[in-house]
């Protein structure tokens, strides 16, 4: 519930750093932000201050989770029973690629005007190749189960690997997936 949500807001931002530059205020923006425009924890580890425009509030991914396989590259399936492709040959002087035949193309996202204010003012103090939250993605799971747990919400996801119980950072992408329908 929205209450839950503020209540885990509240309480990530009371929990102190082990060892991370960042804390309190900051680590709330980063939580904020993930269930704003739905970016990956990892996605979110690469961006900088560069990475936002905040006239258009557009933020680019750089490094999006997703590869692009490049016009450079050859490819061919594997055996004959399976659609797992294997590259053949690429060109090792592709500036996109560099010879591996696959690349991370930037994707674009918007940011909602509701953090702009919150963004801009932070990113103020921050340098233009400066990562916003540099930290680990290890720290963030810390806090997220922290605040979870001083949030009481009472959640867990079932993956065929594991099962995953409190709070999970999946789920910010998936709130922002549910306000956007």
């Amino acid at each position: 519930t929205e209450q839950q949500y503020n209540n885990f807001l509240d309480a990530v931002e009371t929990i102190p750093s082990m060892r991370s530059p960042v804390e309190g205020k900051i680590v709330r923006l980063a939580f904020e932000l993930m269930e704003d425009s739905g970016v990956r924890i990892k996605e979110l580890l690469h961006i900088k201050k560069e990475d936002i425009d905040f006239r258009t509030r557009i933020l680019t991914i750089t490094n999006p989770k997703s590869e692009k396989q490049c016009k450079c590259s050859k490819w061919k399936y594997k055996d004959m029973y399976t659609r797992q492709r294997v590259l053949v040959s690429a060109d090792i002087l592709c500036p996109k690629c560099k010879g591996k035949g696959k690349w991370k193309k930037p994707q674009r996202i918007t940011v909602t005007p509701r953090i702009i204010p919150k963004l801009y003012e932070y990113c103020q103090t921050l340098q233009d190749d400066d990562y916003l939250f540099p930290t680990t993605r290890q720290s963030f799971w810390t806090w997220g189960k922290a605040a979870g747990i001083k949030a009481e919400i009472n959640i867990f996801q079932q993956k065929e690997e594991r099962r995953i119980e409190g709070i999970f950072l999946h789920l910010f992408r998936a709130l922002c997936s549910k306000r956007m329908v």
